[in-house]
């Protein structure tokens, strides 16, 4: 999440949505203190709490805080909301990333596996491997389902509170579009890449989804397949 004084933006942070990356492109115009998320990521972990001065806000992951931030990195629209001016959140255009939820929940769950060291048994179709993983996930996880399935990020009461969006299947086109409307400037090839080394390029939705798993998604993620048209990729 970041917060522009200079500019007047709110960047809401969606998961394996490229929201790092634009995070990290961003910060500049949140904040004097610039974090290096790659050389600086320890000391990034080890401050423990949101940064705030007079240019804006930029914050630290959710899972490092141990609620000792304010303000972290995922939160939710409606917690964002109670605790800055009401100005602000009017004033400011308010944005974030989507994604076809088939695809983000592919980009999680190899992060997740990756994460965990879970490798996958010989002779164990993948498919049914990611199928168990996105059960344990949803059916034994709640906390951690609750936070992948983050349309609270950008929504109250199921109502859509961003004045605008990135889709990440258009990333360059409309974060161009987004600078734009901000007066920045924006140069695709400079935007960072992180957190894109877990998932293999051949993990593609057709060879990993079943139904029962395709049915989990749809169940999870029902709100953004409704309001943006995401459908199963082909």
């Amino acid at each position: 999440m970041l917060i522009s004084h200079e500019k007047k933006f709110i960047f809401f942070k969606t998961i394996k949505t490229g929201s790092t990356s634009i995070e990290n492109y961003l910060q500049k115009y949140c904040s004097n203190f610039q974090y290096n998320f790659d050389s600086d990521l320890e000391k990034r972990y080890e401050l423990y709490e949101h940064l705030e001065d007079e240019k804006g806000i930029i914050t630290v992951p959710r899972f490092f805080t141990e609620d000792k931030s304010y303000y972290w990195d995922h939160m939710p629209a409606l917690e964002l909301k109670s605790k800055i001016d009401a100005g602000i959140w009017d004033d400011y255009l308010k944005f974030c990333v989507i994604r076809n939820p088939f695809e983000k929940m592919v980009s999680m769950m190899f992060h997740i596996m990756k994460r965990n060291k879970f490798y996958i048994g010989e002779g164990c179709p993948i498919k049914y491997a990611f199928e168990y993983q996105l059960s344990d996930l949803i059916f034994n996880k709640k906390e951690e389902k609750d936070f992948y399935s983050d349309s609270d990020v950008f929504t109250i009461d199921n109502k859509l509170v961003v004045d605008d969006y990135i889709r990440y299947e258009n990333l360059e086109t409309d974060m161009k579009r987004i600078c734009d409307k901000l007066n920045i400037d924006f140069n695709y090839n400079d935007l960072p890449k992180f957190n894109s080394q877990y998932r293999p390029k051949w993990a593609v939705c057709k060879d990993l989804y079943t139904d029962a798993s395709s049915k989990m998604v749809e169940d999870m993620f029902k709100f953004e397949l409704d309001y943006f048209g995401y459908t199963f990729p082909e």
